[in-house]
């Protein structure tokens, strides 16, 4: 909390903070580094989101966006700060431990990832994602579709 007040402190326009995460897999093994998405700033999960007055209207999304987005969700409400022009301000500190259970974690490690891994179908999404539906429900133009290829 005091990194977010911090961060806060330092860009008060800020509407929307991500917080670093540090990255482990279910058994507690620490994948090495920060994933490349959240690196380059085109990704931020939503466990490191923290939310200002002027973003609460965001937070409406998680229930408004088609249930077939679940899986996405992160990503299309990080899409839908961006076109409501909210300010971004962001951690490099992790102060968020996630738990990966996706392939990209285990082969980070060189391990073979279980069967049950969480990985994105992006197949199934693109053959659900109807942009007219998701403007429609939360009223964003949705890209996110085009993240998985």
């Amino acid at each position: 909390m005091a990194l977010a007040l911090e961060l806060k402190r330092r860009q008060p326009m800020a509407d929307v903070l991500v917080m670093g995460r540090r990255v482990v897999l279910p058994d507690g093994t620490e994948v090495p580094g920060v994933p490349e998405e959240d690196a380059l700033r085109i990704h931020a999960d939503t466990s490191c989101f923290v939310f200002y007055p002027r973003s609460f209207r965001v937070l409406a999304l998680w229930g408004m966006m088609p249930p077939y987005l679940g899986p996405v969700c992160d990503r299309f409400v990080f899409t839908a700060v961006q076109q409501m022009g909210l300010q971004l301000a962001w951690c490099e500190q992790p102060t968020v431990v996630f738990t990966a259970h996706y392939s990209w974690a285990y082969q980070a490690l060189n391990r073979e990832p279980p069967a049950d891994v969480h990985d994105i179908d992006w197949d199934q999404i693109k053959a659900r994602f109807d942009a007219g539906e998701v403007f429609e429900r939360t009223g964003i133009e949705s890209w996110i579709v085009e993240l998985g290829q």
